[in-house]
């Protein structure tokens, strides 16, 4: 390569950078195109590329760009993280975690490397897995404020909130713009009157926040230190304002929800679950699903039976739709298949496939114990397929007060994939369709699905727990009532209150917004469902 190409290649890759930072995203792809083209023996121009189109979401394209990064250049470890990293954002958490172990066979030293170790490991819920990394990299460079973030979001998820507000604290010392700290640092614990960061908080609102979504962090974390102390009238006006500024970053049309939600209903009826032929399923004994909408206690049912000797507690996978996904574009090869004609013909994939795919993608993760419990709470839209594919799964269903339940998802900032919670309307919308499937899952399952009531668990733990043990063909273990003292990672918006035993405070906890909340209340009572 001549010393111009050198020079151009550089100056290319920093703009392309800078269009990627200003969000120019479709102007960085056809930059990242044209020097793959004119570069293509040149690893920096694949990663470059690979990185513009994670951006993108095309973790697809995203792949291909990495593995032909570390092809041109096996010896370079950023290649491999970068290729580890989109690989478990593609759902592919295996092949990461081996490219994980390579790099770290090399004995890496720098800060970055192991900082980004830490991040895949982060990625793949293996928080446990994450923490020594990142610690390294912090006792490397300890003025570094992204390294103690994600040393203080790992050690959060970890359990040990008392250092994790330390570090918080830490990552503010050195960047006082650093919003994500706030918002993290507001959730591990509950802040009084006398000891609270709403000042602070406010202040940076008031000189300008730089970015979109460090605003919304701030408004998030404020309204949760507001509600801490009382001052619900406040915390409402922060958290509507920052539900408001989230909402208007996304493209989401509640309806298209709904209507995928109607047809599930509408082609999964228990006639066309129960003709599915048992000899053509999956035998596999091993999995609990955990369902329902995210904070109405499926962190708090995980706990109890993931502290069961028998059981291991993988987390949130993704994998059932990625097996799914993966089975419809090798079985439909060379169809164009959109939303609707995938729920239309899920039934007539081979289940068989389906369901042993999906076991196979969570290892080597599970396997180790009896059972493993998936806690993805959206899995709620699979119920029927799951039991099509796998009937000897154990399904959890989780119900609570509805306004309650929407009250919480609405004060929630999810990374993911949630987008009807941030607009009462939507949410209101969406929740009335999510209720007509639950009804339809509870009549098409019967028995087969255990639906538990988040109230009548918290006011009756242990026969609730036991109830809930029993369903899942476990003996009793005492441990099962002590779960906040289960000292596994917690990667989900619970993550602090599961250290904690079971408390009441959250029941009712919408009524201090009863105002606020009239249009959803109106729309529920139009609707026949109680708020009681």
């Amino acid at each position: 390569m001549s010393e111009n190409q050198v020079k151009d290649l550089a100056n290319s890759i920093k703009q392309a950078y800078r269009l990627i930072g200003e969000n120019k995203l479709f102007d960085a792809i056809k930059l990242g195109n044209d020097l793959v083209k004119r570069f293509s023996g040149d690893p920096r121009s694949w990663n470059l590329l690979c990185e513009i189109n994670r951006e993108r979401g095309a973790l697809t394209n995203a792949v291909r760009c990495a593995e032909q990064a570390t092809r041109l250049a096996p010896d370079i470890p950023n290649y491999q993280i970068q290729y580890g990293r989109c690989l478990v954002m593609a759902g592919r958490r295996a092949e990461a975690l081996a490219i994980v172990d390579r790099v770290i066979r090399l004995n890496p030293q720098q800060a970055a490397l192991l900082d980004a170790i830490g991040s895949i490991y982060s990625l793949a819920d293996e928080q446990t897995k994450a923490l020594p990394f990142y610690q390294r990299a912090v006792k490397l460079k300890p003025d570094n404020s992204d390294f103690n973030y994600n040393l203080s979001a790992c050690l959060r998820m970890n359990g040990q909130l008392a250092s994790a507000e330390e570090s918080c604290d830490r990552v503010l010392e050195l960047n006082p713009h650093h919003y994500e700290a706030c918002y993290v640092r507001a959730d591990l614990k509950k802040w009084t009157v006398d000891h609270n960061h709403i000042p602070q908080m406010e202040q940076l609102l008031s000189e300008g926040v730089r970015e979109l979504r460090g605003e919304i962090f701030v408004r998030f974390a404020l309204a949760k230190e507001a509600e801490d102390i009382a001052d619900y009238e406040k915390s409402f006006q922060f958290r509507a304002s920052a539900c408001e500024l989230q909402r208007k970053s996304m493209q989401y049309q509640v309806e298209d929800d709904v209507e995928t939600i109607d047809r599930l209903i509408e082609v999964h009826t228990r006639e066309a679950i129960s003709n599915v032929d048992v000899d053509r399923t999956c035998s596999s004994k091993e999995p609990i699903f955990i369902v329902g909408l995210p904070r109405s206690g499926t962190t708090l049912v995980e706990r109890i039976i993931g502290s069961h000797s028998t059981v291991y507690s993988a987390g949130e996978l993704n994998e059932f739709a990625y097996a799914l996904m993966g089975n419809s574009k090798k079985q439909f090869a060379g169809q164009k298949m959109s939303k609707m004609g995938l729920v239309d013909r899920s039934l007539s994939l081979n289940l068989k496939q389906l369901g042993e795919s999906y076991i196979q993608s969570t290892r080597p993760r599970t396997g180790h114990t009896p059972y493993f419990i998936d806690k993805l709470p959206l899995n709620y839209l699979y119920c029927g397929l799951i039991h099509a594919a796998i009937p000897n799964a154990k399904i959890i269903l989780l119900q609570r007060n509805p306004m309650d339940v929407c009250y919480a998802v609405y004060k929630t900032l999810f990374t993911s994939p949630y987008p009807f919670s941030y607009d009462l309307k939507e949410l209101g919308s969406y929740y009335l369709a999510y209720r007509r499937l639950m009804d339809h899952w509870k009549s098409t399952l019967g028995e087969l699905m255990l639906t538990v009531d988040y109230e009548q668990l918290v006011y009756s733990q242990e026969e609730q727990s036991r109830r809930i043990v029993e369903y899942c063909g476990l003996p009793w273990e005492d441990a099962c009532l002590d779960f906040q003292n289960n000292k596994s990672a917690s990667s989900t918006a619970s993550s602090v209150q599961v250290r904690q035993p079971i408390y009441t405070s959250s029941i009712g906890q919408w009524r201090n917004y009863q105002q606020q909340l009239e249009p959803l209340v109106e729309l529920f009572e139009e609707n026949g469902i109680s708020i009681e």
